[in-house]
């Protein structure tokens, strides 16, 4: 819809107001600027954000299948491999950048932890907290690292069911910069 269609002459500028957020004068700052030509595309738009549901829906993007086995799925399979190398590299970096002298400390293997489960949560471009769980054999682990008043916290979780009562046994280990704390628990099932 153009403002000409309104009926209605030139819009009139708006003033800033004392009580408009920095954004929005930026923004009233970019409408400002906008060429006469480009208004109507410029509302259109505008539409379309404020009341999706409204506007004509678009195109879309339609994906063909590739057939299996033809030099196109081995080119995509190839970059899938690649991308997800890429990705365990960079992740088994952050983990050694992290926690890897805990890992040392720990007697984990690397690239055990690589095969498992992860999450990583972040705070202020700092590695707030890490989980990371994997099954060896029977037995399930889980090494978790977050932080407490800028103190660093690995956890190391093992747990397995006894092979001759009817019990669970769950060990922790805790490690801090300074100190090394192992508990077992034994939970009757």
């Amino acid at each position: 819809m153009s403002r000409r269609s309104c009926g209605a002459g030139p819009t009139p500028r708006l003033p800033y107001l004392p009580t408009m957020t920095d954004e929005r004068k930026a923004l009233h700052d970019q409408v400002e600027q906008t060429r006469e030509e480009d208004i109507d595309d410029l509302v259109g738009l505008i539409n379309r954000f404020l009341h999706p549901r409204e506007s004509s829906p678009s195109p879309g993007i339609v994906f063909e299948p590739v057939p299996r086995g033809s030099k196109a799925a081995a080119e995509i399979e190839e970059q899938r491999q690649a991308a997800v190398a890429r990705l365990r590299a960079r992740q088994f970096e952050m983990i050694t950048r992290s926690i890897g002298h805990a890992v040392t400390r720990l007697g984990i293997d690397l690239n055990k932890i690589g095969e498992g489960l992860r999450s990583w949560s972040r705070s202020g471009g700092e590695s707030a907290a890490f989980t990371c769980s994997w099954f060896e054999e029977r037995v399930f682990n889980r090494l978790s690292m977050f932080h407490l008043k800028e103190l660093q916290v690995v956890t190391f979780e093992r747990c397995r069911i006894s092979e001759t009562q009817p019990e669970l046994i769950y060990k922790v280990r805790v490690l801090t910069p300074i100190a090394d704390l192992e508990k077992e628990l034994t939970v009757p099932i």
